[in-house]
């Protein structure tokens, strides 16, 4: 058997509950019967091995792929200038209200940057916008809800850099999303993407708002570098995530369990 837990086994986002439930009713038994273990990232590999006693041996790591972007089909009406963008549910694991801190400290410097919060609210617009009036950045802060594809697509191929601040996640697909079109990304530590670092794509920080604010300024006040990272981000993001490159990757890999 070859069981690809897929960040099921996380004991934080969202449905934790029925995690827990999905690792003692099942999830510990076919961790222990299977005969490879697929990984989405390196980071959940080490939660295999450290949380879980899965010799790395058996461990296989293969992301997630996407899809090679297509043209923006639509447009998309935003006030003039550089677009900071959060991509995702508002909820309290992926931080949004960090970013809205990290905005306050930077808005002064970086005049003519915009925050833009796209995806559904779950609890957490009301409050977030809030905070906005209290810091009193309503015209520079924008809350999109839920856009459908073509719509996310003209956003990103607007947007000068995307930020991922969350608590956790096992693999960031807006940041792959992203990549794919050229725009750089600045993660969280905790978001299991450290090759945006490595390849020179973005910046991984850690997820708290002084540094968010400090990886903002860095990477907005240098626009031929900015540019840079996005071409570096976007061949590595094709290369290694597009879904040939991880299909053949699981082939090999398959092949080499027919052959045990």
């Amino acid at each position: 058997m070859v069981l690809c837990p897929a960040g099921s086994l996380t004991r934080f986002g969202r449905d934790a509950w029925l995690k827990r439930f999905y690792l003692a009713t099942a999830g510990r038994w076919m961790l222990r019967t299977a005969g490879s273990i697929i990984a989405t990232t390196r980071q959940e590999q080490e939660l295999l091995v450290s949380d879980f006693g899965v010799p790395p041996s058996l461990i296989f790591v293969s992301p997630n792929g996407i899809e090679a972007p297509q043209c923006p089909s639509q447009s998309v009406q935003m006030p003039d200038g550089r677009i900071i963008l959060f991509l995702g549910r508002l909820v309290a694991i992926k931080a949004p209200d960090l970013l809205v801190e990290a905005f306050a400290l930077v808005a002064p410097i970086l005049h003519d940057a915009i925050l833009v919060f796209s995806g559904p609210d779950q609890g957490q617009q009301l409050k977030l916008q809030k905070r906005v009036c209290e810091l009193m950045l309503e015209g520079r802060v924008i809350f999109t809800g839920f856009i459908d594809e073509k719509h996310r697509t003209a956003l990103l191929a607007r947007t000068s850099v995307l930020v991922v601040p969350s608590h956790s996640e096992v693999m960031s697909m807006v940041a792959l999303e992203a990549g794919a079109m050229g725009v750089p990304v600045i993660v969280s530590d905790k978001c299991g993407f450290p090759e945006v670092g490595e390849v020179g794509g973005g910046l991984v920080v850690d997820a708290d708002s002084p540094a968010l604010a400090r990886a903002l300024v860095q990477i907005l006040s240098d626009d031929a570098n900015l540019a840079e990272m996005g071409k570096r981000l976007q061949k590595f993001v094709l290369e290694r995530f597009s879904w040939p490159a991880v299909a053949a990757s699981l082939v090999e890999h398959f092949g080499t369990l027919e052959r045990v």
